[in-house]
């Protein structure tokens, strides 16, 4: 699968954590992909907030938006 780059906004609790609105991060078509390269940019504590500890599912409380849509992962 061919990466492709997706810019990814950071909405409010941790775009102030992590000091940034957004970032353009490169992924191969999944959600777990995008968040992984997403924390290489940020910094590994990322993987912490958005996935539930000790558990490879990404917490119930995150929002993910792709094209102004809500999607469920």
């Amino acid at each position: 699968m061919t990466p492709v780059s997706d810019k990814t906004l950071l909405f409010v609790t941790l775009r102030k954590k992590y000091g940034a609105k957004g970032l353009t991060v490169k992924c191969v078509g999944s959600m777990r992909n995008l968040i992984e390269n997403a924390s290489k940019i940020l910094r590994s504590s990322f993987l912490d907030d958005i996935f539930d500890k000790g558990q490879d599912e990404i917490r119930e409380d995150m929002i993910f938006v792709i094209n102004g849509g809500n999607i469920k992962t």
